[in-house]
């Protein structure tokens, strides 16, 4: 699960009062982390192994909830919009599996980025200015 997918279900939580299906979503996403902080000093084969023996087991079942759950949920609700931002991006979201030096979340190269892209940003609103 990436960062992105967890957020969204905690601000459904934030949104919701404490909803117990978005507490339910992130904490499958907060289990994937945990598990993945366990495997960080481990090899990229060491840790491709075990994310398919520890991981993916707790991936498939958040899935295999979600589909049941996702279809009782009023879609324009924080939490629907979580749960269509999550399968939207189904196909992506596991592709961690395939190697075991792909990180679970992207946001050590978001934050490397952010400098540029607000510098990038800053200077065409002085050049409009």
């Amino acid at each position: 699960m990436r960062a992105h997918v967890r957020r969204k279900f905690h601000e459904a939580i934030i949104v919701d009062s404490g909803n117990s299906i978005a507490k339910t979503a992130r904490n499958y996403c907060d289990k994937l982390f945990s598990i993945e902080a366990e495997l960080d000093s481990l090899t990229g084969e060491e840790r491709y192994n075990k994310r398919l023996t520890q991981k993916k087991p707790v991936f498939e079942a958040f899935w295999s909830w979600a589909e049941k759950i996702a279809p009782t949920v009023l879609p324009k609700t924080q939490l629907g919009k979580a749960f269509e931002y999550a399968f939207k991006r189904w196909d992506f979201l596991g592709i961690y599996f395939k190697d075991g030096d792909c990180a679970i979340s992207n946001n050590a190269a978001e934050n490397a980025i952010r400098p540029f892209t607000i510098g990038r940003k800053k200077l065409a609103f002085q050049r409009h200015a």
